[in-house]
This record gives structure tokens, C-alpha cells and sequence, in this order.
């Protein structure tokens, strides 16, 4: 079973990618691999991307309910570890990519969205958080 969680966000993208893509401690690179659709990744820095759709669709001026405009929407896609049980890491990497990938096409279609994967440091659970 997959566990998923959605979280509206607000304001620039640059905060998630921050926090995406590196360690909060460490400040090392943390993400195993990315996918995306209708995102350049130039640079890495996808969020700048990400910010000009939002900004040209004018979705960052429209507060919602006298609240500030929701700008993304970050969800994580986390496979139940059992599912795991046998496979080297660049096999569970594969299966999650194919999962998310997969997921995002049915779910988002042609809204633009990243994918950056993660291990838990503790764990080494691989799961994807996805931004749109």
C-alpha cells in the first residue's frame, strides 16, 4: 500500500526546493533523482520555473477566503517498506520512479510538476515528493 499526503502551499517554490533538495543540516545534496513535466530543470533550480507558471497564470495575486493565494501543492508518495524487502536500492528507486511517475501523469496531466526523490536518512525508505 502507498501512503500519500497533500499539502497546499503559498508563496514562492523556492522554499520546498530548499528543503528538497538539501539536507536542512548538512546543507549537502539530498535528492536520489528527479523527474518532471513541462519544467526546465536548468541549473536545478526547477522552482524559478515553477514560480513563473504560477505567477504567469496569475494565480499568485488571487487570495482564497481572505487568506494568502495557494501557489503548489506538495505531496509525498511513501510505498509500504515491505514492498521493498529483497531489492537493492537502485531497484526501489526504479519502482517508486515508475509509481510516481506514473501517478502524476494520471493525477496532474498537463498541470507542470517535479518529482525529487528521497531515502530516509534513518530508514533508507525511498519515497517521492511531488510539486505542482
Amino acid at each position: 500500500m502507498v501512503y500519500s499526503k497533500p499539502k497546499a502551499c503559498y508563496g514562492t517554490a523556492y522554499n520546498i526546493w530548499r528543503y528538497l533538495e538539501h539536507d536542512p543540516e548538512t546543507g549537502r545534496p539530498r535528492a536520489l533523482a528527479h523527474d518532471s513535466s513541462c519544467i526546465s530543470d536548468a541549473e536545478g533550480e526547477w522552482w524559478r520555473d515553477m514560480d513563473a507558471i504560477v505567477r504567469a497564470a496569475g494565480h499568485a495575486e488571487k487570495p482564497r477566503n481572505g487568506g494568502r493565494a495557494r501557489t503548489y501543492t506538495h505531496y509525498v508518495l511513501a510505498p509500504d517498506p515491505k514492498d521493498f524487502e529483497g531489492l537493492t536500492k537502485e531497484a526501489g528507486l526504479e519502482r517508486v520512479r515508475d509509481l510516481a511517475c506514473r501517478w502524476a501523469e494520471e493525477y496532474l496531466g498537463d498541470y507542470a510538476w517535479e518529482i525529487v526523490y528521497h531515502d530516509d536518512a534513518d530508514s533508507g525508505n525511498i519515497h517521492a515528493h511531488i510539486v505542482s
